[in-house]
């Protein structure tokens, strides 16, 4: 008789868990590294950036932080002498900070200033430069800054730099969100989110990043843009309107082809409105292009051939002697009667 073989279950491998997602990047982690290099405990980091109005860490990221610190031995950041503490904070960019340099100063204004501070978040978001914020608010908020401390704003409390765009809204919408609505009563809670949607910063996550949407976050935050170039303000429509209508046609989805149509129309108009508008560089490329220069086919004559043999041509100026009634008058011959 055979013996039967012995039928060996073979198990499917059990795939790993997936593992939960990380937390999108803190825009304000060197303020968090700051704080934990100072010594201050969990709970005193998320008071100290509750005050500031800073979104809170959980244990995790704040196990994270401390665990990518690695300063060296004999740490003293207060110490103006130990040159290996300023070495390290040089190198996390906080030193200024630390040290509470002037530029430390004029950051730490524009954090508690909540007008200066909502424009200067929405200008990182639309990528405006920073002697263009500066301008704007010495004109508009009348905050004096240099741009050297509204950089350093940007690198401790709103670094967004290593923030990928969709991640970028989710850490826009807590922060504004925070800033809004925080000991707002209840019943005032419907009102509140309206204006988290309104604020300037969750604005500018929807407008491009030009001209054009730094205007449109400025509209939002009440004042009047700056003078637009006509032809570039067009231009600008006109290829956003066609981006627009090619992604709506693209993608097919739920009023999509509405969204198309009314695209496409914009740029019509666009297109129309183009036709209108008289670049200054055009104008003058055109009046340029009708003006031609030729050279005579004649020979150039001579001097003699001008002159003829008879006569000569001074081209000098004639020689003039101005006569001075003074000097005339004092040098005169004495007549005798006095």
């Amino acid at each position: 008789m055979r013996k039967r073989k012995k039928r060996v279950a073979v198990h499917a491998p059990v795939p790993p868990p997936i593992s939960p997602a990380p937390p999108p990047p803190l825009p304000h982690l060197r303020e968090v590294q700051r704080l934990a290099l100072l010594g201050y405990s969990d709970n005193d980091i998320n008071r100290s950036l509750a005050n500031d109005v800073l979104l809170a860490v959980t244990t995790d990221e704040l196990g994270r932080v401390r665990a990518a610190l690695h300063p060296p031995r004999a740490f003293r950041p207060l110490s103006a002498k130990h040159a290996a503490s300023a070495a390290y904070l040089r190198e996390l960019g906080l030193l200024d900070i630390v040290r509470q340099t002037p530029e430390a100063n004029e950051a730490v204004a524009l954090l508690h200033d909540a007008r200066a501070r909502e424009i200067v978040e929405a200008a990182a978001v639309v990528a405006v430069p920073a002697h263009a914020v500066v301008h704007v608010l010495a004109q508009l908020v009348r905050h004096a800054v240099s741009a050297a401390g509204l950089r350093l704003f940007y690198r401790m409390f709103f670094d967004i730099t290593t923030i990928s765009r969709t991640e970028l809204r989710l850490v826009v919408a807590r922060h504004v969100e925070a800033l809004v609505v925080r000991g707002v009563r209840e019943e005032s809670l419907p009102a509140a989110r309206r204006a988290v949607r309104q604020d300037a910063r969750v604005v500018a996550l929807a407008v491009s990043q030009s001209h054009v949407g730094w205007a449109g976050v400025l509209a939002t935050l009440g004042w009047l843009p700056p003078p637009q170039d006509l032809a570039r303000l067009v231009a600008q429509i006109e290829q956003l309107a066609g981006v627009r209508a090619a992604q709506a046609v693209f993608r097919d989805g739920r009023d999509d082809a509405r969204r198309a149509e009314a695209y496409v129309h914009v740029l019509a108009q666009a297109l129309e409105l183009k036709q209108q508008v008289v670049d200054p560089n055009t104008a003058l490329l055109k009046k340029l292009r009708a003006v031609s220069l030729r050279t005579a086919p004649e020979r150039i004559p001579t001097i003699d051939e001008v002159a003829g043999t008879n006569h000569t041509v001074d081209l000098n100026p004639p020689n003039r002697v101005d006569e001075d009634p003074l000097a005339a008058e004092y040098s005169a011959e004495p007549t005798g009667t006095e």
